[in-house]
C-alpha cells in the first residue's frame, strides 16, 4: 500500500495518511486552515445505480464499478492500518466518509502526476481551485435576439 513496487498510488496513500493524522489534531495542526478549505466533493462514484443508468454509457458504468471496487479495497486496507496503530490514529476518528473525503481531496488537488513525485501545495492549490463558482456570460445586443 505504501510501497512504490507494490502500488502505483503509494504517494497518494502516504499523503492521505498524513492528512488524516494531522486532522486528528484539529486546530492545533499547522495544516488545519488548509484542510478547512477542502470542499465537500460529490464524485460520480457516489451516484446511485439509477443515476448511473441514465448516462446510458456501458463504458462509464464499467469504469465506475472499477473505481468503486478500488476505493472500497483502499478503505479496507487503510482502515486495517489505522486499527493496527491506535496509539497513532485515534480509534473512531477516521471514518469511511472522512477517508473518502480526504482521498478525493488528494486526487483532485495533488500536483505531480507527470513528474517524479507528487505533492499538495496549498498556495498553488488556492490559485488553482476556488469554492466560489465563477461564470461569465457575454451578451451582445447586436447578435442576440431581444424582445425589443
Amino acid at each position: 500500500m505504501f510501497d512504490e513496487e507494490e502500488n502505483s498510488d503509494f504517494e497518494h496513500h502516504i499523503l492521505e495518511t498524513f492528512i488524516l493524522f494531522e486532522m486528528q489534531k484539529g486546530t492545533k495542526s499547522f495544516w488545519h486552515p488548509y484542510f478547512e478549505v477542502f470542499p465537500k466533493i460529490t464524485n460520480f462514484w457516489k451516484w446511485d445505480i439509477e443515476e448511473i443508468r441514465q448516462t446510458d454509457d456501458p463504458f462509464f458504468t464499467y469504469e465506475i464499478d472499477k473505481i468503486r471496487e478500488y476505493v472500497g479495497t483502499t478503505w479496507s486496507d487503510m482502515s486495517h492500518v489505522f486499527r493496527l496503530h491506535p496509539d497513532v490514529f485515534k480509534p473512531g476518528f477516521i471514518t469511511e466518509e472522512l477517508f473518502r473525503h480526504v482521498e478525493i481531496s488528494v486526487c483532485s488537488r495533488v500536483f505531480g502526476y507527470s513528474i517524479p513525485s507528487t505533492a499538495m501545495i496549498p498556495m498553488a492549490d488556492m490559485l488553482n481551485h476556488s469554492d466560489i463558482d465563477v461564470q461569465y456570460e457575454v451578451f451582445n445586443k447586436e447578435l442576440h435576439k431581444t424582445d425589443k
